[in-house]
């Protein structure tokens, strides 16, 4: 399978980002535009916040100031990820950013000044409509500002504290090659796309296993500078968190979400303990459906059934979607019909692609969706996942202000694993026929929770390890972290499954680990969206409009509180231990079904 260039590709296939802006010399004048603006705000406002009247005025104008540069971004944004070898596009973004951090720059007052408002100013402007996020978070981290000399410096070195993840990106996408390999006597190329979108979920299990092989050989000739980044990261954080008075990295990175370290704690504790035997059922059910003497990671994606995996197409995903979330309601759809049915979805592959997928929501515009189409139905579950971002991320625009729109990162995973079960909802209902059942129940927990549930969870937990390392004073190196990893599958597979040479390095794969405790948010976000979904599909109506209020909110609320206006109770295991009940009630169906096929 040849990788085509991106102007070779068929651009029917790609998202048009000119609604945002027309070409980059139209965003480039806004950025310089923006620019001038901050330089005036600066000039009407700085040494004047400390009146009520006079911070709310001020505050408006810098958040339409941040909103009209935000737009910039994403556009240069978008246009960059598409094609990461296009130094134009990668030039042009760098500028952005540099311009971003000089507005960054600009305003910095703002903060500042904001800061050293008391307790019952910073209150009363935190129930003015449309500032309560950036109110209550200041309120939050009050103590842990520091003197405007040392904020500038902190500000200063911005550009430097995105470095680490910069630096990965190129590594990955830019410096990292990979060979061609030859199964049976034919050839194969290999990518991060092909690899993980393909020949991962391969029928032929010597296809899985040459590929896997190979990937993992051509990925560790990055291993040591792939570290170096990781580790970089984590340091970086690590400094931050003993500038801001944190007691360890974990309690800097769960004080921005808003999380009791106690929930974290128990969460990947919890699932460590309670899902793992699950797992090695499934993986036992798989082999045993696969024909195999014994399960090998390689093997851990493929098909159960490899002679019954239909094609699908495009139109026929968006009719298993739109059925899928009508149960959610006109003013839903309508959002997802926006993205579906215009230019704002990149289908294709190409050299030099972002891997994997992600949604990206310009203010007052549709979400943009990155994936890869397979014709397969992980695709259709990847596309329905990415539609939940961009139903909460554009509702959340609609009813909320710039800043208090933002999702929190905690829950920022529930509206999207919920269409991922409202999918699952759909298919059960669908058919009686035994086979396409297990099909459906197999592809639950292979396309929805062994992703979100297990290899985010790994992550996570694998992650823990390493910041705690951090915390004890170490730097991490290759071997470290590839010990780190290797022992956190052996802990969660106990044997079950065969651990290949190369499994060690899957942390080098996920770009999560730079956006701080992201990878735990996948599993809690998806028990969150386990729990109300369940009551959804036993005809709760109430349930529906408290998920569609919830995730009209933005950031408004704090995980606990959030949670419970969808109607989940996150502050004890209950719901996580009612989510791992219904995964084991669905391997015993796909074991069930197995035995009389």
């Amino acid at each position: 399978m040849t990788i085509l260039n991106r102007n070779e590709v068929d651009k029917s296939l790609t998202w048009d980002t000119s609604a945002i802006f027309k070409s980059k010399e139209d965003a480039k004048k806004e950025a310089d535009t923006v620019l001038e603006a901050s330089l005036k705000l600066k000039e009407n406002y700085e040494g004047k916040l400390n009146e009520f009247d006079t911070i709310v005025k001020a505050f408006k104008e810098y958040e339409k100031l941040i909103e009209r540069f935000s737009l910039v971004i994403d556009y240069a944004y978008l246009n960059k990820d598409v094609d990461l070898t296009n130094s134009s596009e990668l030039a042009f973004f760098y500028e952005l950013l540099n311009m971003y951090n000089k507005l960054d720059e600009n305003t910095l007052f703002v903060e500042l000044e904001i800061a050293k408002l008391d307790i019952p100013m910073l209150e009363k402007l935190e129930k003015v409509d449309g500032l309560k996020a950036y109110f209550h978070s200041v309120i939050l981290k009050k103590k842990t500002y520091l003197s405007d000399a040392e904020e500038k410096v902190i500000q200063a070195f911005t550009p430097l504290t995105m470095a680490p993840e910069q630096l990965y990106n190129t590594i990955k996408l830019q410096d990292l090659t990979f060979e061609p390999f030859e199964v049976n006597g034919k050839k194969y190329n290999n990518s991060y796309a092909l690899f993980e979108e393909k020949y991962e979920y391969d029928e032929d299990k010597d296809l899985r296993r040459e590929s896997f092989k190979h990937f993992y050989k051509d990925l560790s000739k990055t291993v040591n500078s792939t570290a170096a980044a990781f580790n970089l990261n984590m340091q970086k954080d690590k400094i931050i968190s003993k500038l801001r008075g944190y007691e360890s990295v974990t309690d800097y990175l769960l004080a921005n979400q808003e999380v009791p370290r106690d929930i974290y704690e128990n969460h990947l504790d919890t699932i460590m303990k309670e899902l793992s035997p699950v797992m090695r059922k499934f993986a036992r059910t798989l082999k045993e459906g696969l024909g195999l003497e014994k399960i090998n990671y390689y093997d851990l994606k493929a098909n159960i059934d490899p002679e019954f995996d239909p094609e699908i197409t495009l139109d026929g995903a968006k009719d298993y979607i739109y059925s899928a979330l009508n149960v959610l309601g006109d003013e839903y759809l309508e959002q997802i019909k926006k993205v579906l049915e215009g230019k704002n979805i990149d289908y294709v592959e190409n050299k030099g692609k972002y891997t994997g997928a992600y949604c990206a929501t310009p203010a007052g515009f549709p979400s943009y969706i990155l994936m890869t189409w397979t014709g397969k139905m992980d695709s259709v579950f990847t596309m329905i996942h990415e539609l939940g971002h961009a139903g909460n991320f554009m509702l959340s625009q609609k009813y909320q202000s710039y800043f208090d729109a933002n999702t929190a990162m905690f829950y920022a995973e529930s509206p999207s694993t919920m269409n991922e079960m409202m999918l699952a909802n759909y298919l059960m209902k669908k058919t009686e026929d035994p086979r396409m059942l297990r099909w459906i129940y197999f592809s639950i927990i292979a396309k929805t929770y062994y992703h979100n549930f297990v290899t985010h969870f790994l992550e996570a937990y694998f992650q823990r390890k390493a910041y705690n390392l951090v915390d004890e004073g170490q730097n991490l190196d290759a071997d470290t972290l590839n010990r780190l990893f290797k022992e956190t599958l052996e802990e969660f597979w106990q044997g079950e499954v065969e651990l290949n040479e190369g499994c060690e390095m899957t942390w080098m794969r996920q770009p999560h680990y730079y956006s701080g405790l992201y990878s735990y948010t996948y599993s809690a976000g998806l028990s969150i969206a386990t729990n109300v979904s369940r009551k959804i599909l036993e005809g709760d109506e109430k349930a529906v409009k408290d998920w569609l209020n919830a995730i009209r909110q933005g950031g408004l609320y704090n995980p606990v509180e959030w949670a419970k206006l969808s109607g989940v109770d996150i502050t004890n295991i209950d719901s996580l231990k009612k989510t791992i009940e219904y995964i084991s009630s669905i391997v015993d169906k796909i074991e069930e079904l197995s035995k009389n096929l």
